[in-house]
């Protein structure tokens, strides 16, 4: 059972020759355990439960928050050497948002 969002990251990546940038979200969730899940898509997800039910997901379940906040910020740094960017989905500028999305 979803219960809360503890971390919440995205990323984007901008491809070249024009094509849609992909985003990559890293977030911690509480369920049974706390579950670091990793999504990536053309569109940032922002309703939590869509988000805790995403079957693409990757999944690493953790006992305790601490170590999952901590896979979390790893994955981000990984990320960004892998030439990801920091993506901010309450900026205005966000365009790749749906109505439900946003809402």
């Amino acid at each position: 059972m979803f219960s809360d969002v503890h971390r919440h990251l995205v990323l984007c990546m901008k491809p070249l020759h024009g094509h849609k940038p992909r985003f990559r979200q890293i977030v911690v969730i509480k369920t049974d355990v706390f579950e670091l899940r990793i999504l990536e898509g053309e569109a940032v997800q922002l309703d939590q439960q869509a988000i805790a039910n995403a079957a693409a997901a990757e999944i690493h379940a953790h006992e305790a928050l601490a170590p999952a906040v901590a896979h979390a910020e790893k994955e981000y740094i990984a990320s960004v050497r892998r030439g990801w960017r920091a993506f901010d989905p309450s900026a205005p500028s966000s365009l790749h948002l749906t109505r439900s999305q946003a809402a």
